[in-house]
């Protein structure tokens, strides 16, 4: 049965059985072609071979741009006296947070982080007690969490996994 539409078009409705009879029982994908296997090859024959120190121009060496510490762990180590050079309070550094050992970058939340913000208290420090307390208090900024209960060790997993899907880990925490 024909409807119209707001613009005063005809169209007629369908409804799902009649769509699936007229549509393929299958879709087969692609099959790569002669043509496709013979672009292939033409693009890796045209790839560079020579080592990244020969390159010419302006381009860097792709090799310099790698991470200097394989994927997944972490290049540096601070200590609590280094941490606190991260509070914030100069603009020129980043602003880091550690929570279990652990250190995240979060300046781009310096609103939150930085001078004069809600949390601005964490920053610079190992703020693992005070979050799963749910605590502003300076005597609960550290990273001792004996006498926490269940819950409040859960609530700090919430704030780590919070941690982990925002910020970068750019450190761990180490004893002096």
């Amino acid at each position: 049965m024909p409807f119209h539409s707001p613009e005063g078009h005809s169209r007629v409705a369908f409804t799902q059985t009649q769509l699936a009879a007229q549509s393929p029982a299958r879709i087969t994908p692609p099959v790569p072609t002669a043509s496709f296997a013979a672009s292939v090859a033409i693009a890796k024959s045209q790839q560079s071979t020579a080592p990244p120190t020969a390159r010419s121009g302006n381009q860097p060496d792709p090799l310099s741009l790698r991470p200097t510490a394989p994927s997944g762990t972490m290049a540096t180590e601070l200590t609590a006296a280094q941490l606190r050079a991260y509070d914030g309070t100069d603009p020129s550094k980043p602003i880091y947070v550690s929570i279990r050992g652990k250190v995240y970058d979060v300046t781009s939340g310096r609103s939150f982080y930085g001078p004069g913000g809600a949390y601005a208290i964490f920053a610079g420090h190992e703020a693992s007690r005070a979050l799963g307390k749910m605590s502003k208090d300076e005597a609960d900024v550290s990273g001792d969490l004996s006498g926490l209960t269940d819950k409040e060790l859960g609530v700090l997993a919430d704030w780590e996994t919070k941690f982990q899907a925002k910020y970068p880990v750019v450190a761990r925490l180490v004893d002096a």
